[in-house]
């Protein structure tokens, strides 16, 4: 694991959240985009590198990609 991501994660409980979303993937960036985007305090977290790996299941969530 990084140290940034140890920081993070030591991070966490130091705040309070609406939702938190385990997996950094195409579903889980844009679903924490768009939480966010509607006012969630959102927090995010996957067990190695965003987007590192490629997800098994079909989504159209953000066709064309996330801007």
């Amino acid at each position: 694991m990084s140290q940034l991501r140890d920081n993070n994660i030591k991070k966490l409980p130091q705040d309070i959240y609406d939702v938190l979303i385990i997996g950094g993937g195409i579903n889980g960036a844009v679903s924490a985009a768009a939480l966010a985007a509607k006012g969630a305090r959102v927090a995010l977290i996957d067990k190695g590198d965003f987007a590192g790996f490629t997800s098994s299941n079909s989504s159209n969530l953000a066709w064309g990609g996330i801007k």
